[in-house]
C-alpha cells in the first residue's frame, strides 16, 4: 500500500502537474507512454521509505533522495519544455527512438532487479546473508539497474523531441547515480573486501570495457 501511495504522489507531481495548463496533452500518446514507464519503474522496485533512508544515512548518504529529485526534475522539466517551449517540427524517428529507449531501459532495469532479488534495496546498505552477484547482467556491468534507469529517463526528452532537457537529464542522472555508486561500492568493499576489488577491476560500472 505504501508503494502505491508514494507512486501516485510522485506521479502526480512529475507527470500531471507540469501539464496543468495544457490538460489536453495528458491524453497525448507521448505523455501516456511516459506515465506508463514511470509507473512501471516505481512498481517494480522497492518502495521508498523515509525511515529506511534515515536508518541507512551513514551508508546511503541520502543518495536515494538525490536520485528521486534528479529523476523528478528531469521528467517534469522535459514535459514543461515539450508542452510550452517545444519545437514545432515533427519527426517519427525521435518518438520511435524514445519509445525504444524507455522499453529497453525498463527491460534492463527489471532484469537486474530480478537477478538481485532480495538483495536489491532502495538505499545503499548491507543486507543479511549478503552475497556478491556476478551472474547474468552483473557479469557484464556492475550496475545494470542504474544504467537501465538512466536510459529510461534519457528516453523521455528524446521521445518529446527536446534539446535542453536532453542535455540536463544526462547530466543530472549521471551525477546522481555516480554519487549512489560511490556510496554503494564503499559498502560492498567493506563487506567483500578484496573479492569485490577484483570483481570491479574485471567488470566496468555501466559501460562495458569503458567505465
Amino acid at each position: 500500500m505504501r508503494k502505491i501511495v508514494s507512486t501516485l504522489i510522485f506521479t502526480f507531481f512529475i507527470n500531471i502537474l507540469p501539464l496543468v495548463f495544457k490538460p489536453e496533452l495528458l491524453l497525448d500518446y507521448r505523455a501516456i507512454i511516459i506515465l506508463i514507464g514511470g509507473l512501471t519503474m516505481f512498481l517494480t522496485q522497492p518502495a521508498f521509505s523515509l525511515e529506511e533512508t534515515l536508518e541507512n544515512k551513514k551508508t546511503d548518504r541520502f543518495s536515494i533522495l538525490i536520485i528521486l529529485v534528479a529523476s523528478g526534475v528531469s521528467v517534469s522539466s522535459s514535459l514543461v519544455e515539450w508542452a510550452y517551449f517545444g519545437r514545432k517540427n515533427f519527426s517519427l524517428f525521435l518518438p520511435a527512438l524514445g519509445i525504444f529507449m524507455i522499453a529497453a531501459g525498463l527491460a534492463l532495469r527489471i532484469s537486474a532487479i530480478i537477478t538481485l532479488g532480495k538483495f536489491f534495496t532502495a538505499t545503499a546498505r548491507a543486507t543479511k546473508q549478503q552475497i556478491l552477484v556476478k551472474k547474468g547482467l552483473y557479469g557484464v556491468i556492475r550496475h545494470p539497474s542504474y544504467l537501465g534507469a538512466i536510459i529510461v529517463m534519457t528516453g523521455v526528452p528524446v521521445l518529446l523531441n527536446n534539446r535542453v532537457t536532453l542535455f540536463s537529464t544526462i547530466v543530472l542522472l549521471t551525477l546522481a547515480y555516480s554519487i549512489r555508486i560511490k556510496n554503494e561500492e564503499k559498502v560492498l568493499v567493506s563487506i567483500f573486501g578484496e573479492k569485490y576489488v577484483r570483481y570491479s577491476q574485471r567488470v566496468k560500472r555501466m559501460i562495458p570495457h569503458i567505465w
